[in-house]
């Protein structure tokens, strides 16, 4: 799987590169179909993997609702960062630091109920 998406990243900014060189407006078209098929063959890989991932640990409560955190804290790391380089690229780098800030905020959001329950945990040693 990690080859075919090299490859086809490769190709297709070898492919951008002799477009770019003819035809500069078809270059960003193809950038663009490019990054879409390396997204969705990622999204799916992805998918097959935490749906295995996520079976594993599926009777166990506690474990489970530490993995939906930790998967969604994943997917906002990833979204952040790809959002934030994509800004960055394209010359919006104060749009980039804003998006940077709102995946920082998210994260401590959605960590609060974990923050929570170990804090209840500790408090209950006490007690």
């Amino acid at each position: 799987m990690v080859v075919n998406i090299i490859t086809a990243a490769l190709t297709v900014t070898a492919v951008c590169l002799f477009i770019n060189q003819v035809k500069p407006e078809f270059s960003f078209l193809i950038k663009l179909c490019g990054i879409c098929l390396i997204l969705f063959a990622a999204l799916m890989f992805a998918g097959d993997k935490l749906s295995d991932f996520y079976s594993y640990f599926s009777g166990i409560s506690e474990i489970s609702d530490v993995l939906k955190v930790l998967i969604k804290a994943a997917a906002v790391c990833m979204a952040t960062e790809l959002t934030s380089a994509v800004c960055k690229e394209n010359g919006n780098a104060s749009v980039a630091k804003a998006v940077e800030l709102f995946g920082r905020f998210a994260m401590f959001a959605i960590c609060l109920p974990l923050m929570e329950s170990v804090v209840k945990t500790a408090l209950s040693f006490l007690d």
